[in-house]
């Protein structure tokens, strides 16, 4: 059996990001597929985030929201992943390619993926 690791070295770097709740469910059912991708969860929810199988979570807005997550609410959403764009940046550095995965219609997802898809362009 190959590796994850030695799998990479033979071709692209790739991240699947996966932004709230339903960005944070696609990435969960690649765990154990054996996709030679990295995983990186993004989310506002605190219980929705421990229970995302990721190879790498980033917990936004953590002070702010209490773990509660947006409530819907895009702008918030959007304002969440501004203040941590450093961390989301430099979680995406070194990628030869960033996939950015998110549902539409709740507030991390529709409000955070356009800040995430910045990030990695950033980088």
């Amino acid at each position: 059996m190959i590796s994850k690791d030695a799998e990479r070295t033979k071709g692209p770097h790739i991240a699947v990001v996966g932004v709230g709740g339903a960005g944070c469910n696609v990435i969960s059912a690649f765990a154990g597929r054996g996709c030679p991708v990295d995983t990186i969860a993004i989310n506002t929810d605190k219980d929705a985030l421990h229970k995302t199988v990721a190879d790498e979570k980033i917990y936004i807005c953590k002070a702010v929201l209490k773990g509660e997550g947006t409530r819907g609410d895009a702008e918030l959403g959007r304002r969440c992943a501004d203040i941590h764009k450093e961390e989301i940046r430099d979680a995406l550095l070194g990628y030869d390619f960033v996939f950015v995965i998110g549902g539409l219609g709740g507030g991390t997802g529709t409000g955070a993926m356009p800040a995430v898809i910045d990030a990695a362009a950033a980088g």
